[in-house]
């Protein structure tokens, strides 16, 4: 267990302390999704994965998620056309984190075509990813709140 004050600068001070926030998990490989949900459950979050490309359209106009986990190297659909087809048939502008083992130049580049708010490197400290999600959260809730006098 890390003490909160070495987890503050990177994460919340308590699990869930964000709200339980629904996050898509886009990779191709088991033991990514398992590690992801294990990291970002322990914080409150709930993460789903989706089973067919096919689905997604239907997903992000009726149910989106409050931000998506992008792998950018997937044997079926690279990453960045996969944030492209995301673009493409989103409702509104849903946060994406680019989690990939491509070069940084690499995930800066597709970062910037599919508008990502934040990209990871897998492998990396699980403080690091924890804290990138928990910051495009606050910043999308920021950004979704109604202007002062308009409700």
């Amino acid at each position: 267990m890390v003490p909160d004050t070495i987890r503050a600068p990177f994460a919340t001070n308590a699990p869930g302390a964000l709200g339980a926030a629904r996050i898509l998990a886009i990779d191709d490989s088991p033991s990514v999704i398992h590690h992801l949900r294990r990291i970002l459950e322990a914080e409150g979050h709930v993460v789903e994965t989706l089973n067919l490309l096919v689905e997604l359209p239907q997903r992000l106009k009726i149910n989106p998620p409050d931000l998506i986990v992008l792998d950018l190297h997937m044997p079926a659909l690279p990453g960045i056309s996969f944030g492209g087809f995301i673009r493409k048939y989103q409702p509104h502008e849903i946060p994406i984190i680019i989690y990939s083992s491509r070069p940084k130049s690499e995930m800066e580049e597709a970062a910037e075509k599919v508008r990502a708010v934040d990209f990871i490197e897998k492998g990396g400290p699980d403080l690091v990813l924890v804290g990138a999600v928990n910051r495009a959260l606050r910043k999308a809730r920021v950004t979704k709140r109604p202007a002062p006098g308009s409700i």
